[in-house]
């Protein structure tokens, strides 16, 4: 995990790249959570990238968000639900095979880029969708009819998808 400053158009963003592997853990956010802050200290606020590296096609992620306690999650939830109410501008680029911490980074943010072999791991072979508040805001977002067949179908979701859906810009 890196944390950096970048210009665009002659102002600071915060820009955050996460490795995905498909763990919850607490530097994740703990790491988010400081990035959100240091953006937030700018003058003006500007805004925060977050930048999702996943794993190449052909290597198996963790089931999102593996093997944690329920203290980390609701830290995560915590901390993607002030993503999604900051004042900043927030975007997401997410690049290569990623679990469902891509997925719902993508649905707390404005903006939301996937890059042309983004995909997102539906679940581990013989394991459920996390229950958590992503799944929520993808049926908020995309609809109940629409989320139902995407879960049933249990496919990876490629950029094409994700694109018609929304779930990417």
């Amino acid at each position: 995990m890196s944390r950096t400053l970048i210009t665009v158009a002659d102002r600071q963003v915060v820009e955050v790249q996460i490795a995905d592997r498909g763990l919850l853990h607490e530097e994740l956010i703990t790491e988010l959570g400081e990035a959100l802050d240091q953006a937030e200290d700018l003058r003006p606020p500007m805004g925060i990238v977050i930048h999702v590296v996943g794993r190449l096609k052909h290597e198996v992620l963790h089931p999102w968000p593996g093997p944690t306690e329920i203290q980390a999650v609701l830290k995560w939830e915590r901390v993607t639900r002030r993503i999604e109410r900051s004042v900043l501008t927030s975007v997401v680029l997410a690049e290569h095979r990623c679990s469902w911490l891509a997925l719902e980074l993508l649905l707390s943010v404005d903006r939301r880029f996937g890059s042309q072999d983004f995909s997102v791991q539906y679940a581990a072979p013989k394991r459920d969708v996390w229950p958590g508040m992503g799944l929520y805001r993808l049926t908020r977002q995309v609809g109940y009819a629409q989320a139902c067949k995407l879960l049933l179908d249990a496919v990876d979701l490629t950029v094409r998808p994700c694109g018609d859906l929304g779930l990417v810009d």
